[in-house]
């Protein structure tokens, strides 16, 4: 059996924080969000545009899972597959340092989903409401 590489995880998992960092770490566990100035250039924008255009012309799902455009706009769920100018988002140093600055060296990339919202439309960020019924109590 071939011996494991460990190559890939960091030797340590803090990195030494700057006082600008630090500030900022603490920013965002007291109001959750941190805006990131400067994260992309006007030009990476445009690139974006781009390739977010190129995408919703060649499929458009809906947010509702339909073919057609549901009310809240299209919604992308591999942004990676979709255009290879979207790759430079995975190792963006001004958001990637925060990041590492806050969840610790050994982050790794859960999904990457976009979408084009229709205009007048409200956003709709983390509004997900759970449902649960509520479990009765165990009798012994």
């Amino acid at each position: 059996m071939a011996a494991a590489d460990f190559s890939i995880v960091p030797q340590r998992l803090n990195p030494d924080l700057t006082p600008d960092l630090e500030r900022e770490v603490r920013f965002i566990r007291k109001w959750g969000y941190l805006i990131v100035d400067d994260a992309i250039t006007a030009e990476q924008v445009e690139s974006l545009r781009h390739a977010m255009d190129d995408a919703h012309s060649r499929d458009t799902v809906g947010w509702d899972g339909e073919r057609n455009p549901g009310p809240y706009g299209s919604f992308f769920s591999r942004l990676l597959e979709e255009d290879d100018r979207f790759a430079f988002l995975l190792d963006n140093p001004p958001v990637l340092t925060r990041m590492k600055a806050i969840l610790g060296n050994a982050v790794q990339l859960h999904s990457a989903t976009g979408r084009i919202a229709q205009p007048g439309t409200p956003e709709r960020y983390h509004q997900r409401v759970c449902k649960r019924k509520r479990r009765r109590p165990v009798e012994s």
